[in-house]
């Protein structure tokens, strides 16, 4: 709850459309459904809730286009380093930055910093 309230304080019109993005595990849907759960206990307003492959996708470009076609402000994804990486591209190549995306402790890895590239640079 600590990261959410914290966003909550920082981007309070985000939190008014959130998106949620998991790999399509059990443990990370898991996960997912219990920081939707706290996010909605604050006032938080899903309005994109999602599950990529847990294989990989070859293509983030639809994933990036729904959370835009859905006014996704603020992004609470639950999946590895290797995934957000190419997310992040996607929903740079697009051209709609967010204000924020909240990732768990497992994105802090260097392969995010591959993967992701410039789509990392501050707005």
């Amino acid at each position: 709850m600590g990261s959410l309230n914290y966003l909550d304080q920082k981007f309070p019109a985000a939190t008014k459309k959130v998106g949620v993005l998991t790999g399509d595990v059990a443990t990370t849907k898991v996960t997912a459904s219990q920081m939707t759960e706290a996010a909605k206990s604050l006032g938080w307003n899903v309005v994109y809730d999602d599950a990529y492959p847990a294989a990989g996708v070859t293509d983030w470009t639809p994933y990036a286009q729904k959370m835009k076609d859905n006014g996704v402000k603020g992004l609470i994804f639950v999946g590895d380093p290797d995934a957000l990486g190419p997310l992040l591209g996607a929903i740079r190549d697009i051209g709609y930055p967010l204000d924020f995306v909240r990732v768990d402790a497992n994105n802090y890895d260097q392969k995010l910093i591959k993967n992701a590239g410039t789509a990392l640079a501050p707005k």
